[in-house]
């Protein structure tokens, strides 16, 4: 359950934006279908704002930022397992003092890095450029289908119960 939680979190932009764009061509080509055949049009319309607002939003910068703090405020959370996997590769156990004395340094290093601008931008562009690329292309591919469905979607309407018929 917790993977799927982290998926959901790590992907939760996308999601929203197919989710509400999905509702929006489904509902777009009933009420189309039923009422005004313009109703797809506007679907297109809707779609596109659906990209737009995907394109403004900042979502993996606030995941980014957040991960910085997080790293400021619980720095033995990524030194205690970095100190069990040291334990693991070379099979020694450290002993209370030399964990104690390890973990320090770790923090101090850590906190040394978060104070490097260089070292904070590149561990910020880790974190969130594949996320941003993905947002990118699924916003491309939205904006253009809005579009394309708000200029034509009545033609392709009709087109459709056509060849239906």
């Amino acid at each position: 359950m917790t993977k799927f939680y982290s998926f959901i979190g790590k992907y939760l932009p996308e999601i929203i934006a197919l989710s509400s764009s999905a509702l929006a061509f489904v509902s777009g080509i009933y009420l189309g279908n039923n009422f005004d055949i313009m109703w797809l049009n506007r679907a297109g319309a809707l779609i596109t704002i659906v990209a737009i607002m995907l394109a403004a939003s900042r979502f993996h910068d606030e995941v980014a930022n957040e991960s910085l703090e997080y790293l400021k405020r619980n720095h033995s959370a990524y030194s205690l397992p970095a100190l069990d996997e040291f334990e693991k590769e070379n099979g020694v156990a450290l002993s209370d003092d030399e964990h104690h004395i390890y973990a320090l340094r770790i923090k101090n290093i850590i906190l040394e890095n978060l104070n490097n601008k260089q070292w904070c931008v590149d561990y910020v562009s880790s974190i969130i450029e594949p996320g941003k690329r993905r947002i990118k292309v699924l916003e491309f591919y939205l904006a253009c289908f809005g579009t394309f469905l708000n200029g034509f979607g009545d033609y392709f309407l009709n087109l459709l119960k056509e060849l239906a018929s």
